[in-house]
């Protein structure tokens, strides 16, 4: 399905993080793996997990941040299995579903770098949205926390 995805990611308080998130609510656990080959476009397939559920997805996404057009199709999950496992870019993370307001954020740790972020995604790029005094720094167009900038160094501290 194609889509306008308009998405902001900030650095979240890490004490936020640990007396709000991290034991109270239930992670979802992603692995995502890179494929490459369509210049200008990034895919990757992904596996969410939570407690005895999978599912699987494969999605590719074009243009500049902060509004991309993105198509995004359900996948076999063993297919999306048999992908990460031969993949050399592969990222896990635990995904974190807080509500704050009529605003749904999207918290994500990443354990292999000890990252926090949050991530909103709204309706059009002058949507108004609150600023929660846990949010840190607007990292939305800085590549070093994007995931498949974050699988590429991941790759590379594996060699």
């Amino acid at each position: 399905m194609k889509n306008i995805e308009i998405e902001f990611k900030f650095l979240v308080n890490p004490l936020f993080f640990k007396n709000h998130i991290k034991n109270k609510i239930i992670p979802i656990k992603i692995t995502q793996a890179y494929i490459h080959g369509c210049k200008g476009y990034h895919t990757r397939v992904r596996l969410e997990s939570l407690k005895n559920r999978e599912k699987g997805t494969i999605t590719t996404k074009t243009g500049s941040k902060p509004s991309r057009i993105e198509f995004e199709q359900v996948l076999d999950t063993e297919m999306v299995k048999t992908i990460i496992a031969h993949s050399t870019e592969v990222l896990v993370k635990e995904r974190y579903l807080y509500i704050e307001g009529n605003f749904q954020w999207y918290i994500d740790f990443y354990p292999d770098f000890n990252y926090i972020v949050a991530e909103i995604e709204l309706p059009s790029l002058d949507s108004p949205f609150p600023r929660p005094q846990w949010l840190g720094k607007d990292v939305t167009l800085d590549k070093k926390y994007s995931n498949q900038e974050l699988a590429k160094r991941k790759k590379r501290s594996r060699k």
